[in-house]
């Protein structure tokens, strides 16, 4: 049960390192989109920490509101 913990912990670290860095680059919604679900599974961990840590762990719902806003604003804009 630990190896398979530290195994997901683990590709969630390294996933959400490389959706950060393409989410840097791109700046569209489907890459903040992509880091909010790869560093999901390390925010709910830290969610169950104390509070100085649980505002660390709202990191995945901060890149789920930017995307989100990305994606309104693209939609709003006028086709011309």
């Amino acid at each position: 049960m630990m190896t398979l913990f530290s195994l997901i912990f683990g590709l969630s670290i390294i996933c959400s390192f490389i959706a950060l860095f393409y989410a840097a680059i791109v700046r569209s919604w489907q890459s903040f989109l992509a880091l909010g679900i790869a560093s999901l599974p390390l925010s709910l961990y830290l969610f169950s920490g104390e509070p100085p840590i649980q505002f660390v762990g709202s990191f995945s719902l901060i890149c789920f509101a930017i995307s989100l806003i990305i994606f309104w604003r693209i939609k709003r804009k006028p086709i011309i």
